[in-house]
């Protein structure tokens, strides 16, 4: 009789797990309406629900923190979109690798362009981790990355052996000094995903006039992330979109030497960059904080070479981006930081 009992009462806790389990991988709910309004044409936008949770190691002292209760609230608006790779070639091992890290981004963006939407944009996701950015060149860091940024993910494998040829690998000089390793590629991105991000950027940008800036992860926590990678297609949402700055330089411009010794290099590299957004101390020491922003800038903005060196093609881009910002957003009665002089 208390076998029968036992085991009736064991089926019953089973089911309910397996009814648990079903209902966070179901759509109940339609996407949210930013994302429903500018959607591609012929792409699709699946709403799932997912457990995520908040007491994330690592997360910044201080910051607000929720046990096994889905997402936050902002305490900041959206002034950053940041884009990720989920380290995956599947939408599904994507999803499942989210709920086994117990991390989330807003949405997940497949290989052919179509959404899943994962925590609408009113709510903070957890994305960005241990992070800051400087979003103007006058204003302290933002440490509270997860409340201020909207988190886009792309299905993209990121770094990849350059032999596994299923992934169309692609080699760029300098990866070995990143990854440590002489063997490896990068899976790149879709047309269809890229286009599918610039489309809903903008829309989120009609809808949160605060949001003016689409970053990297690495760009955010360039000590301990590169996402998304040297494959990303900076380039093409620069010149097809109007998406992000792009360096204008002349053949005639790379042949000039800026001339500064090493010391006063470093220093006004260091706060180029802190005035690009990379968080990182200026000390006139090329550091290994350095050496990491630098890759992610190069990434960014020269994916070419991006051994993090500090030389007269990275300085070139790094003033004529500065002047980029300069000309957008300098008043006369504001001080910039000695970099711009």
């Amino acid at each position: 009789m208390y076998a029968f009992y036992f085991y009736t009462l064991l089926l019953m806790v089973q089911t309910s797990f397996a009814w648990y389990d079903n209902k966070q991988q179901q759509a109940y709910e339609p996407c949210s309406e930013v994302l429903q309004k500018n959607l591609p044409q012929g792409k699709s936008c699946t709403n799932i629900s997912l457990p995520f949770y908040h007491e994330q190691r690592g997360e910044l002292e201080g910051a607000t923190r929720e046990k096994n209760g889905g997402s936050l609230g902002r305490i900041l608006p959206i002034s950053l979109a940041i884009v990720n790779y989920t380290l995956h070639d599947s939408t599904k091992e994507s999803i499942e690798s989210l709920r086994r890290n117990r991390v989330s981004g807003h949405i997940i963006i497949d290989e052919d362009g179509n959404v899943i939407e994962t925590v609408s944009p009113e709510k903070r996701a957890w994305h960005a981790g241990v992070s800051s950015f400087r979003e103007h060149p006058n204003q302290t860091s933002t440490t509270n990355v997860n409340s201020a940024s909207y988190g886009i993910l792309l299905v993209n494998q990121g770094p990849v052996l350059c032999i596994e040829k299923k992934f169309n690998p692609v080699f760029i000089e300098g990866t070995e000094e990143i990854l440590g390793k002489s063997d490896m590629c990068w899976q790149p991105y879709t047309d269809e995903q890229i286009t599918t991000l610039a489309i809903l950027y903008k829309g989120l940008q009609k809808e949160y006039p605060t949001l003016q800036r689409l970053v990297g992860h690495g760009e955010v926590a360039p000590r301990r992330k590169i996402g998304p990678g040297a494959a990303f297609p900076w380039e093409k949402l620069a010149k097809e979109h109007g998406i992000t700055m792009w360096p204008q330089i002349s053949p005639e411009q790379q042949k000039q030497l800026i001339s500064k010794t090493k010391k006063e290099g470093i220093e006004w590299a260091q706060q180029a960059l802190n005035a690009l957004g990379y968080d990182i101390p200026v000390s006139g020491i090329f550091d290994n904080i350095t050496r990491s922003a630098l890759q992610t800038f190069q990434m960014h903005y020269r994916p070419t070479l991006i051994a993090g060196d500090l030389d007269d093609e990275t300085l070139h881009i790094l003033n004529d981006l500065l002047k980029q910002i300069k000309a957008q957003e300098a008043s006369p009665k504001e001080t910039l930081p000695p970099c711009f002089e």
